[in-house]
């Protein structure tokens, strides 16, 4: 034993304490099929001839697929596409090139939600143009998008002055690799609480007996008559 050196106790060899085990993913979903959708676009500013800095966009759109939920067959399956106050780099009346565009995509079978993280890349032209969407996990499919002004007579006027300030977006789009997210958990019920139990009557009180005033006999005293 060299003497100053350190001495190592039985603490220095212990395993190290487990790490906590994380929590669990929530299950992955797939969408796999063709699937289009429609709904108001409100971009803010509204769009003009001339792009304008600071530019986004909100969607809101409702639509269908048909082809497999989690790898079972559905029809017209309930969905929804949704994009929330997403910034775009350069859009106007003519063009709008607009990549890397986050959204959802949700999609309800039955009593099974599911949500999908959304990337669109679209190239319009006017009112028209093909996109791709992925999704994490390699989803992959491809589409086009159909813009339809409130007022189309009214639509190249608004252009040049104070812009386009809403339209209908429809979309159809096709899967060449499934769609992959997440399964929505379910809500749990709440819990029913338990009636209260009823009171106890209580008894009836007892009547007061009642109180017999009793009046006294006054006694006149007979006086003699006179004679």
């Amino acid at each position: 034993m060299v003497l100053g050196a350190p001495v190592l106790g039985a603490a220095a060899f212990a395993a190290p304490a487990p790490a906590a085990p994380a929590p669990a993913a929530a299950p992955a979903q797939t969408l796999a099929g063709s699937c289009s959708f429609t709904g108001p676009i409100t971009p803010n500013p509204p769009i003009t001839v001339i792009p304008k800095p600071g530019a986004h966009f909100s969607y809101a759109g409702t639509g269908t697929c048909d082809g497999t939920f989690d790898g079972a067959a559905v029809s017209a399956a309930p969905i929804t596409v949704t994009f929330t106050n997403v910034a775009t780099a350069f859009d106007t009346c003519e063009l709008g090139p607009d990549f890397n565009l986050p959204g959802t995509l949700g999609v309800t079978v039955g009593s099974t939600s599911a949500r999908f993280p959304i990337t669109i890349n679209l190239a319009r032209l006017a009112l028209f143009g093909p996109f791709t969407l992925t999704t994490p996990g390699g989803g992959r499919a491809a589409g086009t998008a159909q813009f339809e002004p409130a007022n189309a007579l009214q639509a190249v006027i608004q252009c040049g002055a104070s812009g386009i300030a809403t339209a209908t977006l429809a979309g159809r789009f096709t899967t060449s690799a499934a769609l992959v997210g997440a399964l929505v958990p379910a809500h749990p019920a709440r819990p029913v609480h338990p009636a209260h139990p009823a009171h106890p009557a209580h008894p009836a009180h007892p009547a007061h007996p009642a109180r017999h005033r009793t009046r006294g006999h006054r006694h006149r005293r007979r006086e003699p008559a006179h004679r």
